[in-house]
């Protein structure tokens, strides 16, 4: 009595809330194979992780990835994040497209996000701007998204537009220790200092093992004259990164201004 594909996909959903995961990954296996273009619904990944069947997780992750089914936005994500894990940001992007391709409307602002965030890593701002501003456009209160333009516009040098992003990102969550590092640097960029300070204090709160951020506290320090508390924080930002090529400059500065050669 199981004659379309959404029964078949429930009884599989049944099946691992029955902890008999090895059927559900034989049916399921079976019906894509017999129906490429399934789609492969949210509530089955859903199931699986609340039931941590992580041999159907691992099936429907690799389902996604290799372009078998049609991958819902839970999933898009699930599997673009295994793909950036993997060193493959290609197949990332292609599962992401591919889910706002058919899924346009449902849970399209975090795919979105998702898109422009991996699309800003690999500095493709233009294209990243456009998707993270349809993010926002579509749920202004995604204060992750409203983060990364502020974290885009900064590296662009678009200060005043940085700041308003990561204000309106941390009006939404003041928990998000990148953007209290990036309103830091942008503070730092006006010449507040005592508002950088603040922030980038903040930050580390947050989250203390930020390279950068401990560079930045470093450079206030020296431009206020306190070279021992500058040394400091440029040492740990290296600790944190041996490979910080900035943090090591900065360092080597502030030693030669000691007269330590």
């Amino acid at each position: 009595h199981w004659q379309t594909t959404d029964m078949w996909m429930l009884r599989a959903d049944i099946l691992v809330r029955l902890h008999r995961s090895e059927e559900a990954c034989a049916l399921v296996s079976a019906l894509v194979k017999a129906h490429p273009r399934v789609v492969i619904p949210r509530d089955l990944l859903t199931t699986a992780q609340a039931c941590r069947d992580q041999p159907m997780i691992t099936l429907l992750t690799r389902l996604a990835r290799t372009g078998v089914g049609v991958p819902t936005a839970d999933l898009a994500l699930l599997a673009a994040q295994d793909c950036m894990k993997n060193g493959n940001p290609k197949q990332a992007e292609e599962l992401l497209r591919r889910s706002l391709l058919h899924f346009p409307h449902a849970h399209a602002p975090r795919v979105w996000g998702a898109l422009g965030r991996l699309l800003l890593t690999q500095g493709r701002h233009q294209e990243a701007e456009a998707a993270l501003k349809k993010a926002v456009s579509l749920d202004d209160t995604r204060a992750d998204c409203h983060a990364d333009l502020g974290s885009l516009y900064l590296q662009e040098g678009r200060s005043v537009e940085a700041e308003t992003a990561l204000r309106r990102a941390l009006s939404l969550d003041r928990g998000l220790a990148r953007a209290q590092g990036d309103l830091g640097a942008v503070l730092f960029q006006k010449g507040d200092l005592a508002g950088s300070e603040r922030a980038l204090g903040q930050a580390l709160l947050l989250d203390p093992n930020m390279s950068q951020v401990h560079s930045n506290l470093g450079a206030i320090h020296a431009r206020r004259g306190d070279l021992a508390a500058a040394e400091k924080s440029f040492r740990r930002a290296v600790e944190l990164v041996p490979d910080y090529a900035v943090g090591w400059g900065n360092l080597a500065h502030i030693l030669k201004l000691q007269g330590r050669q």
